[in-house]
């Protein structure tokens, strides 16, 4: 696990200053590769952009990454969860995405 601190750590323990805070699962498609497969990388962009944004407004920002590739499914098992979402009938749907992931991992 890697954690990113953005800003003034003891804004943590201020009820007055204002923390972001950011859980993320490594994403090697998403996050290195910018592949459109999974939506892992604009979340963490976002959750780096919004730590920056309050660590200017006098507070803290802090990103956990956690080093377990796709909710703790594995490279290999996440992508094929997402290939079989996308090529499903119908398309890659959200409301499919749970029973498309318990189809193939089994979880």
């Amino acid at each position: 696990t890697t954690v990113s601190l953005f800003g003034d750590l003891p804004a943590i323990t201020d009820p007055d200053r204002p923390v972001a805070t950011r859980p993320h699962d490594e994403c090697s498609g998403s996050d290195t590769f910018g592949t459109d497969i999974c939506t892992c990388r604009p979340y963490l962009v976002y959750a780096i952009q919004a730590a920056v944004e309050t660590a200017q407004s006098n507070g803290c920002g802090i990103i956990a990454y956690f080093r377990k590739e796709g909710r703790a499914l594995g490279e290999v098992t996440k992508f094929r969860v997402y290939n079989s979402r996308r090529y499903q009938e119908g398309g890659d749907r959200s409301e499919t995405y749970f029973a498309m992931t318990q189809q193939i991992a089994g979880i």
